[in-house]
């Protein structure tokens, strides 16, 4: 029996699969396919609404807390603005900028402490519902809330990937990523996505749980050269690879590609998952972020940019 959320009179949820699939050109020419049922994310994330619409911001909140820690950190912070964003629409940076706010972690950390609270989540919120009313508020909150469970991925040999890729690529891909030193590192991850590796893959075993490949790459240590790393996430990337895809649960809670790469200080593979998530600037001040995550390269990288 089908554990999704009945629909509405008169509605239909189409079969086998039950996915949207849209066809995304990618910088290589290479067709590759996406595979989420918005459909059933919405009514599962307005399921954990229960009714109560008007606390959206709670719900996002305490689904975006991955480490369980009462505040959102920048990149969980990040995580759940780029999709509230996605979900509100091509207009959303320039409607809330018209606004006088901003998408940005600096702006929504008031107290400056590094790490957002509810209260200051709630009241960055409570903009965004004056930016956009509250409907769109929900739905958008709702999309985020259930994608991860509405991907068409499946576990199997100890791998969970999206339908239609290979498994056996797949398990190279995360072999590969997981061999930092390798020389041909480079070679093996694209010669993995041309046979068809899915760049989301991760690991299903409790050791490292949900480890994607970015996040192998992530976790490279500094005594490691940093460029052929570099290279091979911007090809993950660059194959549609998620920089926000959290890992599975671990003691230290669900971890983000840039918070694994900060820990190891990862110097080049930190400057190639900046870039690609900070594009908006809504990690905010650099500075800060470097110093909160004990970073001292990009501390100084800002300093020289600053003063010289």
């Amino acid at each position: 029996p089908s554990n999704l959320p009945p629909l509405a009179k008169g509605a239909s949820r189409h079969r086998l699969p039950n996915v949207e699939q849209k066809a995304v050109q990618s910088n290589s020419n290479a067709e590759e396919i996406v595979l989420v049922d918005y459909e059933a994310a919405e009514s599962l994330g307005r399921r954990r609404f229960a009714e109560d619409n008007a606390n959206w911001a709670w719900h996002v909140f305490q689904y975006a807390d991955m480490s369980e820690s009462g505040y959102l950190c920048p990149p969980e912070f990040a995580a759940a603005v780029h999709s509230l964003k996605y979900h509100l629409g091509m207009d959303a940076s320039i409607r809330f900028k018209d606004k006088g706010f901003a998408f940005n972690f600096t702006y929504a950390d008031t107290s400056l402490e590094g790490r957002v609270s509810f209260y200051e989540w709630e009241l960055f919120a409570k903009q965004i519902q004056a930016s956009f009313g509250l409907q769109r508020c929900v739905r958008a909150a709702a999309l985020y809330l259930g994608t991860r469970q509405a991907e068409a991925r499946r576990r199997t040999r100890g791998v969970e990937l999206f339908e239609g890729y290979s498994v056996e690529a797949s398990l190279s891909l995360l072999m590969s990523c997981s061999n930092h030193t390798s020389p041909n590192l480079l070679s093996n991850v694209r010669a993995a996505l041309k046979d068809k590796a899915d760049p989301n893959a991760s690991l299903t075993d409790p050791l490292h749980n949900g480890y994607s490949a970015l996040i192998w790459l992530s976790k490279t240590p500094p005594t490691v050269s940093g460029q052929q790393v570099a290279s091979a996430m911007k090809a993950l990337l660059k194959a549609r690879a998620d920089p926000h895809r959290e890992s599975g649960w671990m003691p230290f809670g669900k971890w983000t590609p840039l918070r694994f790469a900060a820990f190891m200080q990862n110097v080049e593979g930190l400057g190639v998952l900046l870039e690609a998530i900070d594009a908006e600037d809504v990690l905010g001040d650099r500075f800060q972020w470097a110093a909160n995550e004990n970073v001292e390269h990009v501390m100084l990288q800002v300093m020289r940019a600053e003063f010289g």
